[in-house]
Formats: C-alpha cells, structure tokens, sequence
C-alpha cells in the first residue's frame, strides 16, 4: 500500500521571464498605449465640443456670431493637442508613469472643459490655461525625466522656449478670464475670441514646422 507521505513533489516551473526582457515590443507597446489614452480623452473633447453645436447655431443668429472663434480655436487646440502626444510618444524617452499619465489626464479633462464653455468666454480661457498648465508640466516632466535624450541641443532649446511662451500664456489666459468674467461685453469677447484664433492656429503652425524639422533629422518617412 502506497504511503500517503510519499506523494510525488513536482518540481518548481522556472520563473517568468517575461518581465526580464526589453526590446522594440515594449517601447511600441508603450507609445501605442499612451497615444490610445490621449485618442479617447481627444475624442471625449470633440464629442463635448458637439454638445454645444446647437448653442452655437442659435447664438450665430445674432450679435454673437464670434462665438464661432472659440469653436474653432478649440478644434486647433484639441487637433495640436493630440499631434503633441503622438509625435512625443514616437520621438521622446517616454515610459508610461502614473504622473504622466495623470498630467494627460487633465488635460484632456480642460479640454472637455473649454469645448463645454464656448459660449462662456470667461469660463472657457480660464478652461484653456488649464490645458497650458498641464502642457508646460508635461514638458517639465520630460526635462526631469531625461525624456529629450535623443534630441539636439536646439531642439531642446526650441522646447524650453516653448514652455516659457506657455508660461505667459497661462497668465494672459487667466487675466482675460477675470477680466471678461467682471468686465463681459460683445467687443472684448469678439476681441480675445479673434486673438485666442490666431494663437491656436500659430501653436498648430509652430508644432508643424518643428516635426518637419524632426522629421528629416530622423529620417522618419
């Protein structure tokens, strides 16, 4: 009779490996994931920015008709916005992190924000500066993180610029916010509607010029 005692040991399975190897799959696995995220919290945007397409058409109808300036610079805005991530995810030392991914997740969320609040300019530049704000902590991460290590020392510089410009941007953003919120009237919204315009489409334009720049340096098709 066999004893109980003697019940055959199994020998131990190897230890997972998985974890242990790095390559190409995990840098394109963590880029795709990060571009996914900032896609659905663009899309989250673009669909808020919807919602208020009624509003839009009724307020056209009559003296303000230039709340289809905020319309429009917050499609710039949304459309920079997700080419930022995208080509910062293929160009940049960037693993996926909880901080990062909270700063993005702000900054989708302030966009839903300013797409909510076109007809409210008040609401809608103090919604803009939270974008700036989450886009200069973004770069500052990248800075602590030594995400620009395969950038030249231009391009560094280029981004550094951009982060100062964005700083004083945030603060024109939140005093016009506080200005139209006290002081609201159909010229000055007309005024910073135009204004915010041009910037969402030179922000556009700067971020084009400096992925051609990346672009031929890298040699990516």
């Amino acid at each position: 009779m066999a004893n109980p005692n003697d019940r055959k040991i199994e020998p131990e399975r190897p230890p997972n490996k998985l974890w242990t190897r790095r390559g190409d799959d995990d840098v394109a696995y963590q880029r795709q994931a990060q571009v996914t995220w900032w896609t659905m919290l663009g899309g989250i945007a673009v669909g808020a920015l919807l919602t208020q397409f009624e509003a839009l058409l009724a307020a056209m109808k009559g003296v303000q008709w230039y709340y289809l300036l905020y319309f429009l610079a917050t499609c710039f805005v949304i459309i920079n916005a997700w080419a930022q991530t995208a080509w910062g995810a293929l160009i940049l030392y960037w693993p996926i992190t909880v901080p990062s991914s909270i700063i993005i997740f702000f900054g989708g969320l302030s966009q839903s924000l300013a797409a909510l609040t076109i007809t409210r300019p008040a609401l809608w530049t103090a919604s803009i500066s939270i974008v700036l704000l989450s886009a200069v902590l973004m770069q500052v991460t990248f800075m602590k993180r030594q995400a620009w290590i395969a950038m030249p020392k231009t391009a560094i510089e280029r981004a550094k610029a951009g982060i100062w410009i964005y700083v004083i941007l945030i603060f024109i953003a939140l005093g016009v916010s506080v200005y139209l919120y006290f002081s609201p009237s159909h010229w000055a919204e007309m005024t910073w509607g135009l204004i915010a315009l041009l910037l969402s489409v030179s922000a556009l334009y700067w971020q084009h010029l400096g992925m051609k720049e990346e672009k031929k340096r890298m040699h990516i098709a």
